[in-house]
């Protein structure tokens, strides 16, 4: 099996880069990208610029995305503006729009990379929290999309890519938020490609599974969340990259996917959850002994539906039908978690 490319946790650039495309692959052009100031939205920013591409990094703290900037041009030699924006706010999208076009004169590639998300199960969801990651995810793709497309991309053509969710394919827990709004943003992708085509526009989406190094990971599965998957369903056994995801959204931007409009492709698994059925997933028990595997332990009321017994090593051994939520009793040495909730949501949540 190949190996994954070399990625960093934090949100620095790479100490060093091997091309898998041609150097030159996006030179001269221009990339927009919302969110670009860390996570996958500064790994696409850094992977278009090592392609030849500068690019305009936006986010609502200006300090951040100047500090990312300063990091993306001493790596790269390629030029990049930072800008302060809200992509819920209209007027400083066009705003932010009308000083990167004043800045290089043209845009020819979007990447809607904003995103909000957290933890809640939906009988506890308030209005304003629901509405909240809609604003971010599905109305600030299209607020920034419209304006570039009027701005630039109607008489010019372009390119956009939106970053996605799996957690629209399949129903999970605590996630009613942002699978609707991600959901929303998929159906967005399909009609924006069929109306804007005729203009040489291409709109695609790329939806990443469970991704390492990404604050996503880190706020919904706890520090050190790669640290606890021990096995995965899905074909390839281990978290994705941010260079992973980088790269198939350069090909994506790029004039190798030039007949590609309307796509909306997944990591694996197909709804970010993991493959249960007849599968077996371990999950080292002393992991729960140090920190309860997600931060919402004790906000639902379970009832058991499948049952669990540790092997040999230890472990924990849980089998489940698809949506099943379990309820056990960690045995530990110190300590014994009642009513610990497993859930089968994220592939980055092992039960």
């Amino acid at each position: 099996m190949a190996q994954p490319p070399p990625d960093v946790e934090g949100d620095d650039c790479l100490p060093e880069y091997h091309h898998l495309f041609c150097p030159d692959l996006l030179q001269d052009k221009v990339a927009f990208i919302t969110g670009g100031g860390s996570g996958i939205g500064f790994r696409i920013a850094e992977i278009f610029m090592r392609h030849g591409c500068h690019t305009v990094i936006v986010g609502r703290s200006l300090q951040k995305v100047t500090t990312a900037a300063k990091k993306l041009v001493a790596a790269t030699g390629k030029r990049c503006l930072p800008l302060s924006m809200d992509v819920r706010v209209p007027p400083e999208v066009m705003t932010a729009v009308d000083q990167a076009l004043q800045e290089f004169g043209k845009i020819n590639i979007l990447i809607n990379c904003a995103a909000g998300n957290f933890l809640c199960p939906a009988s506890a969801l308030s209005f304003n929290a629901f509405k909240t990651v809609v604003d971010i995810d599905t109305i600030g793709t299209f607020n920034v999309s419209s304006v570039l497309y009027k701005k630039f991309f109607r008489d010019h053509g372009g390119v956009i890519v939106n970053i996605t969710a799996t957690l629209s394919m399949r129903g999970q827990v605590l996630q009613l938020h942002a699978g609707a709004a991600k959901a929303a943003v998929d159906a967005m992708t399909r009609h924006l490609a069929v109306e804007w085509g005729p203009q040489n526009i291409r709109v695609n989406s790329l939806a990443p599974g469970a991704i390492s190094g990404t604050e996503g990971l880190r706020r919904l599965r706890g520090s050190n969340a790669s640290s606890k998957l021990k096995h995965f369903s899905n074909p390839i056994p281990r978290l994705g990259t941010k260079t992973e995801i980088a790269h198939s959204v350069l090909y994506l931007a790029s004039p190798l996917a030039s007949y590609v409009s309307g796509e909306s492709s997944r990591g694996y698994p197909p709804s970010s959850s993991l493959k249960i059925g007849s599968h077996v997933h371990y999950v080292a028990e002393d992991d729960f002994t140090k920190e309860p595997p997600c931060q919402f332990l004790q906000c639902l009321k379970i009832t058991p539906k499948a049952s669990s017994r540790f092997n040999q090593q230890n472990q924990l051994i849980c089998t489940s039908s698809p949506g099943d939520l379990l309820t056990h009793k960690l045995r530990t040495q110190d300590s014994c978690f009642e009513e610990a909730v497993f859930f089968m949501g994220n592939a980055s949540c092992l039960a």
